[in-house]
């Protein structure tokens, strides 16, 4: 607010309105009043409405003079508008007037505790700042209050939102364990059948949509069943662990290798032509051959069977280009295993 006070009165009042504005603004308050605030060529309604809207408190001089005028009776509807049941804005003053003739002209306004001016300036002054002092206090520690409120909801707020996030977080590590574990092969911890045929359908969208290469291998390991039968399956199991630990070293992002099934694996090399791939797919049998595989007290040589092909963009779909994969396996294995077969049609 602009102004503590709005002093409202009656020209016939003058006299006494100049010492109370002069005797308030001496202890210290702002004070709209006319004399004050009025300068030459200023508009007198819009002044007393911008004074009225800005200001803590109206003090009204109601005598027979002040009711008398329309003018001053729409600056107390001003204030009376601005009052709530909590906060009251107009302190009146009863000025050469009784209490029977303030009820003749507004009830209301008799029902409601007035200073009279017969007490003099000086008291009458007290009496303001005792009641402006007060409503200044419950102000203040309303304030207080609602402030530590704000900062104790603000500060419950924040605990939550701290453990919210936690918990989001805690989900979210849960999900992408659920994730990894249902896309995961629980003994060679690669990719699984159904992760490694997403890896492949999306491997085929991606040829088809920006026309580029795409090539896969079919690979299989050789004599794998005399392992399990002559060792058991505790050692056939370590045998094909250790076997995935090379594929993973061997084969590199973007390059995908997943398990098919029992002792079959499936290799993706997106973006990558036949010829490419080739090169790639014969260093990789040639290391799987010079890697001896322990397993406890016992070492194995182990060899592979694999066929290789190339994606024919706009004549096949990923189920063709599996099965011609397959199939250039299974030359590879008819021909005697340990090598790789590629098929160009």
């Amino acid at each position: 607010m602009k102004w503590d006070i709005f002093i409202s009165h009656a020209f016939e009042d003058k006299e006494f309105a100049r010492s109370l504005a002069d005797a308030l603004a001496g202890k210290g308050l702002s004070i709209w009043f006319d004399e004050f605030e009025l300068k030459v060529g200023d508009s007198l309604r819009r002044s007393i409405d911008f004074g009225l809207s800005k200001s803590r408190y109206g003090v009204v001089i109601l005598s027979p003079n002040f009711f008398a005028k329309e003018w001053t009776q729409k600056e107390l509807d001003a204030l009376t508008a601005r009052e709530t049941k909590d906060k009251k804005i107009i302190l009146p003053i009863w000025h050469n007037i009784s209490a029977k003739e303030i009820r003749k002209y507004s009830p209301m306004l008799a029902d409601r505790l007035a200073i009279d001016s017969v007490v003099g300036i000086e008291t009458v002054v007290d009496k303001l700042l005792s009641k402006i002092k007060r409503a200044t206090s419950k102000s203040k520690n309303a304030n207080i209050i609602d402030v530590e409120s704000l900062l104790q909801i603000s500060s419950a707020l924040q605990k939550t939102k701290q453990k919210l996030e936690t918990k989001e977080n805690e989900i979210q590590t849960i999900l992408a364990q659920a994730h990894e574990i249902s896309h995961t092969d629980a003994l060679t911890f690669l990719p699984n059948r159904r992760q490694v045929m997403v890896d492949l359908i999306n491997a085929v969208t991606f040829s088809d949509s920006n026309n580029t290469s795409l090539t896969i291998s079919m690979l299989d390991i050789d004599n794998f069943k005399h392992i399990n039968d002559t060792y058991g399956q505790i050692i056939g199991d370590d045998v094909l662990r250790n076997l995935a630990t090379e594929f993973r070293r061997i084969i590199r992002r973007p390059n995908i290798v997943g398990r098919y099934s029992g002792e079959a694996f499936l290799i993706i090399f997106p973006q990558t032509t036949l010829d490419k791939a080739s090169k790639q797919v014969e260093s990789f049998y040639r290391q799987i051959r010079s890697v001896p595989i322990t397993s406890g007290e016992y070492e194995f040589d182990m060899t592979v069977s694999m066929g290789i092909v190339q994606y024919k963009i706009g004549e096949e779909d990923w189920q063709k280009l599996l099965a011609r994969a397959d199939r250039a396996l299974h030359q590879a294995k008819d021909n005697g295993r340990d090598q790789w077969v590629r098929l160009d049609d």
